[in-house]
């Protein structure tokens, strides 16, 4: 199956659900195809109990990964600031825990060359 490249040629509006033009292009083939779609209004995560938040300047990389090979989904965002990754857990009855640093050697983990 062939990966596709989907570029955004509209401005997300933030807060709002309206339809949105993109651009679809095979990442092989030169023809692209214009197509519209309807975004749902961002949903704001809870983790332990309180809103998922960043650091300062607030920019983050949010992903789903299952971090302590439990079988469940766990929510890993990486804060731009400092290059760190918070993790938050899968609960049993399908929260999420607190976030807390990914740490290597007992540290917080930074990936370096991040801002």
């Amino acid at each position: 199956m062939r990966s596709q490249i989907v570029l955004l040629a509209a401005a997300l509006s933030l807060g709002t659900a309206r339809a949105q033009e993109v651009v679809v292009a095979e990442d092989d083939a030169p023809k692209m195809e214009k197509m519209s779609v309807r975004f749902a209004a961002p949903q704001r995560l809870k983790a332990g109990g309180k809103y998922v938040r960043t650091e300062e300047p607030g920019w983050a990389a949010p992903c789903w990964h299952d971090v302590n090979r439990d079988g469940k989904k766990d929510l890993a965002v990486g804060q731009f600031a400092d290059g760190k990754i918070q993790i938050c857990l899968a609960e049993k009855d399908g929260s999420l825990g607190a976030g807390t640093w990914l740490e290597a050697d007992g540290d917080v983990a930074e990936v370096p060359g991040v801002w």
